[in-house]
């Protein structure tokens, strides 16, 4: 027994030597576990659209990892390179990899302001995008007609909607125009806004009556323009409500406008301005001479 321990006794001293010894390419590594980095948060503005005189949508996008959260904001004001220490801000709320976009309200009519994106960092400062700049609507564009909506951007083949605010009419009449004949349904005329001048083409061209609103839009040659139309229903409503925040008035109190939008084959939309100031839509006769206000898109 006793041999048997000194023989393994031998053995390990022996192994000690041998591992302590060795030559000079004899290297000690030591593995440790990998860092992991995060990658940076990337925040990027993008276009402002749906313009008009007090609001505005603002867009951007933020690239970081999956399932990480940040609040990304944008700041403007009508001097270059806002920050967020005296101006007004909006943000949001994101998780991973996103698009996003904020609406901000209570803005000035025909004015130009300048935004930045930002994200806030993890010592609490504020890091910027590159700046834009867009302008509000409520003013005059170049045929005489009041800008109300701006997409922000030229897409499916137009970027402005303006609407001009002197009335057009049928012969000599002093009102307008009839919206068209009755017992005639026309399909396809829509409520939607960008809809317009594909309802007044659609009206044209299937309402044998001369004395038509949407003909006399379209036959309108008005601020060295000839592309006028009759607006759809959501257009003139939404045009009328948001020039109003611009203390601009398209029509009286009692006052109704014809629509590009059909209700049935003997009615049609319009909209009319109320003795107390709401602007709504409502329905009158096809025959009945009313208001007609072109409308353009460029």
């Amino acid at each position: 027994m006793k041999k048997n321990v000194n023989f393994v006794l031998y053995a390990f001293i022996a192994l000690l030597f041998y591992s302590c010894g060795g030559n000079d390419d004899d290297s000690v590594q030591i593995v440790t576990d990998p860092v992991v980095t995060v990658p940076e948060k990337k925040n990027t503005i993008g276009v402002t659209g749906d313009i008009f005189p007090t609001t505005a949508l603002f867009r951007g996008r933020i690239e970081q990892k999956e399932g990480q959260v940040e609040v990304p904001g944008f700041v403007y004001s009508t001097s270059p390179n806002p920050t967020k220490g005296n101006n007004p801000s909006v943000d949001t709320y994101t998780t991973g990899t996103t698009d996003y976009k904020v609406t901000v309200t209570g803005l000035l009519p025909a004015t130009t302001y300048y935004v930045r994106g930002y994200i806030k960092t993890g010592e609490g400062k504020y890091t910027y995008t590159s700046e834009t700049t867009f302008k509000t609507t409520g003013y005059f564009g170049t045929s005489g007609a009041y800008v109300g909506y701006d997409k922000g951007e030229y897409k499916d083949g137009w970027r402005y909607m303006e609407i001009h605010p002197q009335k057009v009419y049928y012969g000599t009449s002093a009102q307008g125009a009839n919206w068209g004949d009755l017992n005639i349904y026309i399909s396809g005329t829509l409520h939607d806004f960008g809809k317009g001048l594909e309802n007044s083409t659609l009206i044209a061209n299937n309402n044998p009556g001369a004395n038509c609103a949407a003909k006399v839009c379209l036959d309108l040659v008005r601020g060295g323009v000839s592309d006028w139309f009759l607006p759809s229903s959501e257009e003139l409503l939404t045009l009328s409500k948001e020039l109003k925040k611009a203390n601009i008035s398209l029509a009286l109190g009692g006052s109704s406008i014809w629509t590009s939008t059909q209700k049935n084959e003997n009615s049609a939309f319009d909209v009319t301005f109320q003795m107390n100031g709401d602007i709504i839509s409502t329905d009158m006769v096809k025959p009945q001479n009313m208001i007609v206000l072109p409308v353009r898109r460029y």
